[in-house]
């Protein structure tokens, strides 16, 4: 985690395929304790996973048909946000060594102190202060029905099928 003024980065996700790697190469590397899960997960008919706290949640697949040596890892915030500089730029080069290549990598940047509304930047993009290769970007609003009264907003730029995407909501308010 990194951070400037009011605001932090943070890594929030890492997903990342190996196409030859030695699962327990893999593990010590992460670290954590994993275990045999009963199922596998997105196509791969083995995995292994580990819970970390409340929220971090890594899952490792492996023994695809199509290459019974590739390993695929998905790392939630939980587990990702934890780690220093230092391991993140030790896991990464890593990856790159055994030729792989990352699949998700997501970025958290907090405003802390609230310095920037969501609306404002809302505001600005309809103002046409946006410089950005997505074409269109999506609102959704959220409201509490019963009392009448709105909830929050997203924004959205990009989409999941992109090459990235850009997600900017009040955290406050999940």
């Amino acid at each position: 985690m990194t951070s400037s003024g009011g605001f932090t980065q943070t890594i929030d996700w890492l997903a990342f395929t190996l196409p030859k790697a030695e699962v327990a190469d893999v593990i010590a590397l992460i670290g954590g304790d994993w275990f045999q899960s009963e199922s596998g997960f997105r196509g791969y008919p083995v995995a292994q996973l580990m819970t970390e706290g409340k929220t971090g949640v890594g899952k490792l697949g492996t023994g695809a048909p199509r290459n019974l040596k590739e390993v695929h890892v998905d790392l939630s915030a939980g587990i990702v946000s934890q780690w220093n500089e230092s391991k993140l730029k030790t896991v990464l080069a890593w990856i790159f060594a055994q030729k792989g290549h990352v699949t998700r990598i997501d970025v958290a940047l907090d405003d802390r102190e609230a310095s920037v509304a969501v609306e404002t930047v809302r505001l600005a993009v309809e103002a046409g202060q946006l410089v950005s290769r997505s074409k269109q970007f999506k609102v959704i609003q959220a409201s509490n029905h019963r009392e009448g009264v709105r909830t929050g907003e997203t924004l959205y730029f990009g989409s999941r099928e992109s090459h990235s995407m850009l997600r900017v909501y009040d955290k406050r308010l999940v």
